[in-house]
């Protein structure tokens, strides 16, 4: 069984390699959903399960990842809008690989360590309800396709 941090450091790098996937795609619809999947579900799992348990170590921290996730979707908005327009499609990514690669590396050096010290016993459970959750949110997609 996976500890929460491994499974979204995981994510965190499927996502990065999308990203660069998409950069030089012939068909970038079908890989751009692929993104957004990736992306909605990894934030949905973050936001319901590990965040509130970050929140006791770094609340402030928490605040600001939300934001970042507002951020980081809303850019995914203009990307998914920009699909037809090659230029704006390119400058449109470049922000969203920006604010998304800030956001993990944010995570990955300010808040996995301190979990790992603070939560060690807690990420084994998290990790567990975390991969469940993603089963749950993977057929929840696969159904609306």
């Amino acid at each position: 069984m996976m500890k929460a941090t491994e499974l979204l450091q995981e994510d965190h790098e499927k996502m990065r390699n999308l990203l660069e996937r998409l950069r030089s795609a012939r068909d970038k619809e079908e890989l751009l959903l692929k993104v957004e999947k990736e992306i909605r579900i990894h934030a949905q799992l973050e936001e319901a399960l590990f965040y509130p348990a970050v929140r006791d170590v770094d609340g402030a921290w928490v605040d600001s990842a939300l934001d970042a996730h507002q951020q980081v979707d809303e850019l995914l908005e203009d990307l998914i809008d920009a699909v037809e327009e090659e230029e704006e499609f390119e400058q449109k990514l470049n922000e969203l690989e920006e604010h998304l690669n800030a956001h993990i590396d944010d995570e990955e050096v300010r808040i996995f360590p301190q979990m790992e010290e603070r939560l060690e016993e807690q990420l084994n459970e998290l990790g567990s309800q975390i991969g469940q959750m993603r089963s749950d949110l993977e057929e929840e997609w696969r159904e609306a396709a």
